[in-house]
């Protein structure tokens, strides 16, 4: 037995009375326990229990050791449910909604390690653009790339994304130099969303655009400006790969445009979830390195 254990079998004679007693209780035989409380007063020098004949009383070391170690033993009883616990809470089911964009244009390739390292956790992922029900719908988190901090959920920030305007080399080769926002009417703009136009909101001052392609996808719009097809303004999440590969290239960088930022949300009234904790906690050491 190590320390703790004589503590506690220590512990357990003060409680029972007697040596006896917490031999039964322990289901141990008396001379192993009285041995045990022996070593313990050898290791420390002191007498714990006054064993003289007719007499059985604690000492006042030993009233002083046994309020410490029944502590100590309830701290450790709480450690152990705690820790049993947390393996409980790391296993089963875990349902996330993901934009589609950075879900699989810049995480796909990454949450299988997430399943790795908790491989008791059943995850379900949906990778959609619809900004789902968290109070009403069947999902315990999701994932939500804004400019403000959403409204109505708890949100666990998780990293910060700046927005740039970019268009393939080729594409610029062949087209007028642009020194500021408004310079854009006269290129060839793709948008993201249902609509033609678009407003991009550079903080010097937003500029409106009449789109030559829109799409619900920044994935097919970044391509389409790596084809040469305009300019397309994007997350970096989307296209800081193909900034550094030298397949597109930022303009305008003098000005601004607001960042967007990631936020984990999970209902508002829901009890704490162990399972989203670590996914949200995965999902930013990601984007530290994504970003």
């Amino acid at each position: 037995m190590g320390e703790l254990e004589d503590l506690s079998v220590f512990a357990k004679i003060v409680e029972a009375g007697s040596v006896s007693k917490a031999a039964a209780a322990l289901n141990l035989a008396k001379s192993a326990v009285s041995r045990r409380l022996s070593l313990l007063e050898d290791r420390f020098g002191l007498s714990l229990i006054d064993r003289r004949p007719g007499i059985w009383a604690l000492t006042e070391r030993g009233q002083q050791l046994y309020s410490r170690a029944a502590s100590l033993l309830i701290e450790m009883e709480a450690i152990k449910a705690e820790l049993r616990n947390e393996r409980l809470a790391l296993s089963g089911p875990l349902s996330i909604s993901l934009p589609r964009d950075i879900g699989l244009g810049s995480l796909a390739r990454l949450l299988p390690e997430f399943s790795k390292a908790y491989p008791d956790i059943q995850l379900s992922l949906q990778f959609d653009n619809r900004q789902v029900d968290l109070r009403h719908e069947s999902f315990d988190a999701a994932l939500r790339i804004t400019a403000e901090k959403p409204d109505g959920v708890k949100a666990e920030y998780l990293s910060t994304f700046s927005v740039h305007v970019v268009a393939s080399p080729a594409y610029l080769a062949k087209t007028h130099p642009l020194k500021q926002p408004n310079d854009l009417v006269n290129h060839r703009f793709l948008a993201y969303g249902n609509a033609l136009t678009s407003h991009i909101p550079f903080e010097a001052g937003a500029v409106s655009l009449r789109a030559v392609s829109c799409s619900n996808s920044g994935i097919y719009l970044r391509d389409a400006a790596i084809a040469g097809q305009g300019l397309v303004s994007l997350p970096s999440f989307l296209c800081e790969r193909e900034i550094r590969d030298g397949r597109l290239k930022p303009i305008l960088q003098a000005y601004r445009l607001p960042s967007l930022k990631a936020y984990l949300c999970t209902p508002i009234d829901a009890a704490p979830n162990r399972r989203a904790q670590v996914f949200s906690k995965f999902l930013k050491q990601l984007m530290v390195q994504e970003d």
